[in-house]
């Protein structure tokens, strides 16, 4: 028997303004006004879609210490002729200094974001380093007689020149891949996409575990479409405590 703990979840991950250059089918044409010292700016973010049909959530998230924290301020859907699907925002930045920022938003079953860059290649990253991609509150999980690691508790991106980062916690203190010779196995993964790569086709998929040569440790390709997967790359992981950690070295093949 197998048991498959999988967290897909439909995302873009942004470096900080002046860091990237990517755009999402869901978060597109970020932009911010030119404030003074001591004044707030003002965010705005077009989010695509049936706006008026979905209920979108968005906010901006900024930091004034080099994203050792991050701070949060919810932005608004403008809602006006020439502007419905525009949300808009805004933070007071100090009298001097940097100010990082980076904007997301969900509609209930997908997130699309921006996010800072792990621009040190930290191993593992700690959670100030990616952006939080999924609500999974613990306790969830509703007659789980395999035990508490199956109820995951946080999901995180990020990325870096380098790499793409996955941070995941659970409800325990363990990562078991497998109970007794004949299982059952069990099978963490991280899921994302790419809406700005030339083909939308495919998810991704970070995975940890070790099924009868099935599966194994590495980035998997799931055909949105057949829901057909192949692994093509290996991954680097580490669990400690209640964190699992997985990080890949992207090729063309993901289309960055």
């Amino acid at each position: 028997m197998m048991r498959v703990i999988s967290s897909l979840i439909a995302f873009l991950v942004l470096a900080a303004p002046a860091l990237g250059d990517w755009t999402s089918p869901l978060l597109v044409n970020v932009a911010s006004s030119a404030p003074g010292p001591s004044a707030p700016v003002v965010i705005q973010a077009d989010i695509a879609g049936p706006v008026e049909d979905v209920d979108i959530t968005a906010w901006v998230r900024w930091s004034t210490n080099a994203g050792a924290s991050w701070n949060r301020s919810d932005m608004f859907r403008l809602a006006r002729p020439g502007w419905d699907s525009t949300w808009q925002g805004s933070f007071d930045v100090p009298g001097s200094g940097t100010v990082l920022y980076y904007v997301q938003c969900e509609d209930g079953s997908n997130w699309a974001t921006q996010g800072p860059r792990n621009a040190g290649d930290a191993w593992p990253p700690s959670v100030n380093q990616l952006v939080k991609v999924a609500d999974e509150p613990a306790g969830d999980m509703v007659n789980n007689p395999d035990g508490p690691f199956l109820d995951l508790t946080d999901v995180h991106f990020g990325i870096s020149g380098e790499w793409v980062y996955t941070r995941i916690t659970n409800n325990d203190n363990q990562w078991p891949i497998r109970r007794g010779i004949l299982g059952p196995w069990y099978l963490y993964t991280a899921g994302f996409r790419n809406p700005d790569a030339a083909q939308d086709t495919f998810s991704w998929a970070l995975a940890y575990g070790n099924i009868l040569g099935i599966y194994d440790p590495g980035l998997y390709r799931i055909n949105s479409y057949t829901e057909e997967f192949e692994r093509v790359g290996d991954i680097e992981y580490n669990t400690s405590g209640n964190v699992l950690a997985m990080r890949y070295r992207p090729g063309p093949e993901l289309g960055l």
